[in-house]
């Protein structure tokens, strides 16, 4: 499927910001294996954690409070209701727990991609430019 240039684009911004992010140190929060390795694909080499459950995720936050934390679930209404417990529950337990991504994303919403792991469909074959 052919997207937009201006789409493109902007997508390839949003990843280029979010490998510095985690080249920074920033450890991005995704809900699934193919997500991981979607982002793996696109460059970002830092850490990044899989969700399984806010059990899990408050033990690993004890341990890692200092850490800047991105939430990258899904933008379906599942991700989204995942993202809200997460920052409910993290908020004042970590450095930051950030979602500007996840809205920074929403644009992928308009041409049917609600999900991480089909962000790469977005990037042009020759890969990321930034």
């Amino acid at each position: 499927m052919q997207w937009s240039q201006e789409l493109a684009e902007k997508v390839l911004k949003i990843v280029s910001d979010l490998r510095a992010e985690s080249e920074s140190g920033a450890v991005i929060l995704v809900e699934g294996k193919r997500d991981e390795e979607c982002l793996k694909r696109l460059g970002i080499k830092g850490t990044i954690l899989k969700y399984t459950s806010i059990r899990a995720l408050l033990s690993w936050a004890e341990n890692n409070s200092a850490a800047k934390l991105i939430v990258l679930t899904d933008l379906d209404a599942e991700g989204t209701s995942i993202a809200k417990r997460i920052v409910v529950n993290l908020s004042g337990r970590m450095k930051e727990v950030d979602v500007s991504y996840m809205r920074k994303l929403s644009i992928l919403r308009k041409v049917g991609i609600r999900e991480i792991k089909d962000i790469a469909s977005i990037v042009p074959e020759s890969g990321p430019a930034y």
